[in-house]
């Protein structure tokens, strides 16, 4: 073989060598550009959205954060942060306290631990961060989106799952048949016989009084509002969240909407899709702006520490009256109290 021929061998053997050397640093690059970050800055507020992987199996737990920077000179307290991530599962969530970058700059964090039991291509909405200027003017920016991948934990190459195994002929047994009958009946004899002696050990007895309407309780619990001061941020705190829980308590009560148990989000489109012929179709299209208004604000009090004026306040309560009053049943009978005659009728007749 001629030198050059060996020459040339070697180097291609040389190369090959080097390839393992290559991999571990395009790895790390690899995992460098798995944190996404993405920032932007309006209007004094900075959004960065970043994630600890890009890249996942299904079912694996990633970190989400949403980082908020913001100029206390041009910003009134601090932002709240409204998350939005679409079809992802979210297993925690952790917010940050505010933390003083400089001496007007302030930073704030919220990581959602997340993941999909979905193989696919994702990109988490921008999030949305709303926030009050030095002029009291309501404003909004959003962040970046983020992509993610989602693949299957399963091999590509992995054959398919093999069938189910046809089902057995089992002889029939019906002793535990027997069994289960003759069990049911000594239970159904011992029930009715417990029925019969505390029917007829049981005496005339009053009836519980109805409960009490949705809108007077509401009432009563708005007027109740005046024990808070409202001159520190945990007295406004506390009204908001009572307010709050007023204002979702009669949805509950007099709509039948299970307020109570849904984000304000998630509230603010039940009563969107309730339409008109819903079953709070009577509310006009003012009336659920000024209940928005109302959660919003207590949304703001509550995480983001803003302290509304007294007259938003004031204003907060007499919205939430003037919705009882407008959608309170008109009306309606006082139902019967029960007298002891005719719990006695009533048993004889049992």
């Amino acid at each position: 073989m001629a030198p050059g021929c060996k020459i040339r061998h070697a180097d291609r053997t040389r190369r090959r060598r080097a390839w393992p050397a290559v991999i571990p640093a395009l790895v790390v690059v690899w995992a460098l550009l798995a944190a996404v970050a993405f920032a932007q800055d309006i209007g004094g507020v900075e959004i960065e959205t970043s994630i600890s992987n890009s890249l996942i199996t299904v079912g694996d737990p990633i970190d989400y954060t949403i980082t908020v920077r913001w100029d206390s000179s041009v910003v009134k307290g601090a932002p709240a942060i409204s998350e939005n991530l679409g079809s992802l599962v979210i297993q925690d969530q952790t917010l940050d306290q505010t933390v003083e970058v400089d001496a007007t700059h302030r930073e704030r964090k919220q990581t959602f631990r997340v993941t999909s039991y979905k193989v696919g291509d994702y990109q988490i909405p921008p999030p949305t961060i709303r926030y009050v200027d030095t002029a009291g003017q309501n404003l909004t920016a959003r962040g970046e989106p983020v992509s993610l991948t989602v693949k299957s934990i399963a091999p590509e190459d992995a054959a398919d799952i093999r069938d189910i195994k046809p089902p057995r002929d089992v002889p029939r047994n019906i002793t535990p048949i027997i069994l289960m009958f003759l069990g049911a009946v000594v239970l159904l004899t011992a029930l009715f016989y417990g029925i019969y002696r505390w029917r007829k050990g049981r005496g005339p007895k009053d009836l519980p009084s109805p409960p009490e309407p949705a809108h007077v309780t509401a009432l009563r619990l708005l007027a109740g509002l005046d024990r808070y001061p409202l001159d520190d941020h945990e007295s406004i705190k506390a009204f908001y969240v009572e307010l709050s829980s007023i204002l979702r308590d009669y949805l509950w009560g007099r709509f039948s909407l299970d307020a109570p148990r849904l984000t304000t989000r998630q509230l603010k489109i039940a009563l969107e899709d309730a339409g008109p012929k819903g079953r709070v179709g009577l509310l006009e299209t003012l009336t659920r702006h000024q209940i928005f208004a109302v959660l919003d604000t207590g949304d703001l009090v509550k995480f983001a520490k803003v302290d509304p004026m007294r007259e938003e306040i004031d204003e907060d309560r007499r919205r939430v009256r003037r919705f009882v009053e407008s959608t309170k049943p008109l009306d309606v009978p006082a139902p019967e109290q029960p007298t002891a005659a005719d719990s006695e009728n009533r048993e004889g007749a049992a």
